[in-house]
């Protein structure tokens, strides 16, 4: 791959992710954060040393200057932190950027559930990133959208202080779930891919449940106390329809979180391989070897936290 990817949030734990799996297949990568800070010294020193280019957009709403940092460009990646108020403030600016600099592929920032397939009204959060794909699509430019279903580093269940494991809604419904390395591997194999133009690609090797995620944590580390927390399917439709809405800030609200919960754990919208338009990663790279996201579950570390 001798492409030049742009990724925005790069400095990210997805976008550090894809920018590694980029340059591991040869990508010249310009690694886009607002700056320098404390939190991300180390994410910015390691892809520096990866032989990434790195570059500050202090304001990713100022389209002169965002446009003059991706031209030249291939294909744009954005990994930012999301919410419903951060994605109609800086998407919109983004892809008018995108546009002016002739950009080829715009993957937007989407690594999760199949926010395509989940209806209006579900959630605020999803209610954005459709519209942002509805302006995408209107917009004319080439685009792809990665779905890896649950990241497996956040959605496994884990005893670190205070042990707590989340039950809620349909605990016997399988979901995706695959690791960071995964989502990385496939994100930088079908941004430049000509398959993968005007589609979803979805993630969907690795399906659990809640219910087997706790049997496996359980299996390898028995007897070890922890406080179950759980919210059925009737609740989690009442709270994302009558829960707190307003946070006063970037944050999700309550309403927000039970959206995307109920979404994920009662409506089983993490995957939707079959929604319209979609591509099945393992189809699309058959030589592509997908780890095992349960095997963290064995990982002193991951479970309990460093030493």
């Amino acid at each position: 791959m001798s492409a030049r990817v742009a990724v925005i949030g790069a400095t990210g734990t997805i976008g550090a992710t894809v920018s590694g799996a980029l340059l591991e297949r040869g990508a010249t990568v310009l690694a886009i954060s607002r700056g320098e800070r404390r939190e991300n010294a180390a994410s910015r020193a390691r892809l520096a040393a990866g032989g990434a280019e790195l570059c500050d957009v202090a304001d990713l709403t100022d389209v002169e200057a965002l446009t003059a940092r991706l031209r030249g460009c291939d294909a744009l990646v954005v990994a930012m932190r999301a919410s419903p108020r951060i994605i109609p403030a800086t998407e919109p600016a983004i892809l008018e950027a995108a546009l002016h600099a002739g950009i080829g592929r715009f993957v937007p920032d989407d690594f999760g559930t199949h926010s395509m397939a989940t209806p209006y009204g579900v959630s605020a959060h999803f209610d954005e990133k459709k519209r942002f794909h509805e302006a995408l699509e209107a917009s004319g430019i080439e685009w792809t959208v990665i779905y890896p279903g649950g990241i497996a580093e956040y959605f496994l269940p884990n005893l670190r202080a205070p042990a707590t494991v989340y039950a809620w809604g349909d605990r016997t419904l399988r979901f995706p779930i695959h690791t960071l390395r995964d989502i990385g591997a496939i994100t930088a194999l079908a941004v430049l891919d000509p398959r993968a133009a005007g589609h979803a690609v979805q993630l969907y090797s690795t399906l659990v449940s809640t219910d087997e995620l706790i049997a496996t944590l359980e299996s390898h580390w028995p007897g070890r106390p922890y406080r179950l927390d759980v919210l059925t399917s009737e609740q989690l439709e009442h709270l994302h329809l009558h829960g707190e809405a307003d946070p006063g800030d970037a944050r999700l609200s309550e309403r927000e979180i039970m959206g995307i919960s109920y979404a994920n754990h009662v409506l089983g919208l993490l995957g939707a391989p079959d929604h319209p338009g979609t591509l099945d990663a393992g189809t699309l790279y058959p030589d592509h070897a997908f780890q095992d996201p349960l095997a963290l579950l064995a990982d002193r570390e991951f479970v309990f936290g460093p030493a």
